[in-house]
């Protein structure tokens, strides 16, 4: 009791495109936000550092790196380690990675502030007087490393390069900074000199 009336013919359409495979560099893009006196000590470091990601090469030569994103941390006292999964991406959905997670270790120390009176050197067999002799330079510095700095790590230098005779005050630049220290604030940052003869 059924018959065919008509067949109406319809297609399937499949989107091809060649597969590839690069290297790619991992990249952490997080909010960040620290209790008061607490900050980054040194750089965030991703393990591994390097992934393989192969997808359809459209996709895959429109990357440059991997980024992770849509991470918020408050009120952070104390170094994190984020255990960050890439299958939980959205963005990245229809790629392999391998591997498929990676750690971020976000390293967080308490700083205080350090501060040193440096006498003033300069840079020519030239014979001036400055005015002060000595700056006040101030750091903040990781408590972890306070010791560490000493002021014997710290040069305070004017640059008598030619023409300065011309100027009323010469601008003190500081040399010898640790790794682990931020300068500040010099105090005077400019100052004044005489030539004697």
């Amino acid at each position: 009791d059924i018959r065919f009336e008509r067949i109406t013919s319809d297609s399937i359409l499949f989107k091809t495109d060649k597969r590839v495979l690069r290297k790619l560099k991992v990249v952490p893009r997080l909010d960040l936000s620290f209790e008061s006196s607490y900050n980054l000590m040194g750089e965030i470091k991703v393990v591994p550092e390097i992934v393989e990601v192969s997808g359809p090469k459209s996709r895959i030569d429109s990357l440059e790196f991997l980024t992770v994103e849509g991470l918020a941390y408050n009120a952070i006292s104390d170094s994190l380690t984020i255990n960050y999964n890439f299958e939980d991406d959205h963005r990245l959905k229809g790629l392999d990675i391998v591997p498929n997670q990676i750690t971020i270790e976000v390293p967080v120390d308490k700083f205080t502030e350090k501060s040193f009176e440096v006498p003033i050197t300069w840079n020519k067999d030239i014979s001036i007087r400055t005015f002060p002799n000595k700056v006040k330079v101030v750091f903040l510095v990781p408590l972890s490393n306070y010791e560490q700095l000493t002021v014997s790590d710290i040069q305070a230098t004017v640059n008598l390069k030619d023409g300065f005779q011309t100027k009323k005050r010469l601008k003190v630049e500081i040399g010898g900074i640790p790794h682990f220290a931020k300068l500040l604030r010099t105090e005077p940052d400019k100052i004044e000199f005489i030539i004697k003869k």
